[in-house]
């Protein structure tokens, strides 16, 4: 059986040729860490939670102007049925328990 990496050895296009130089690895190292300086210059720190803040006090806001001018009185709340009609659904199990389910269609205890 074949070891895996003798599988990658030779199916790698570049194993014949040399790595890179000391100085090219410097000159990356140089530019990623040039790279990753300018990208940390930007200080997200304090717009992020104002703008959640305002997000969420602008929802609210919205909220509250909704609600108030939604009707709140009886007149027009939904008239609940008087007759409540009342289902029973049984049953048994092979060892003789029995389960009674009562349903109401006003969905109370």
């Amino acid at each position: 059986m074949r070891d895996v990496r003798a599988w990658l050895k030779e199916g790698d296009p570049l194993n014949d040729q040399p790595g890179p130089s000391a100085d090219d690895m410097r000159m990356m190292r140089q530019v990623v860490v040039a790279a990753a300086n300018e990208s940390m210059t930007v200080d997200w720190s304090w717009p992020r939670p104002w703008m959640l803040a305002t997000a969420i006090g602008l929802a609210l806001a919205i909220g509250i102007s909704i609600g108030t001018r939604l009707p709140h009185d009886a007149a027009t709340a939904p008239v609940k049925s008087q007759t409540i009609e009342r289902r029973q659904i049984q049953f048994e199990t092979p060892a003789g328990t029995r389960i009674i389910w009562v349903l109401s269609s006003d969905f109370t205890l």
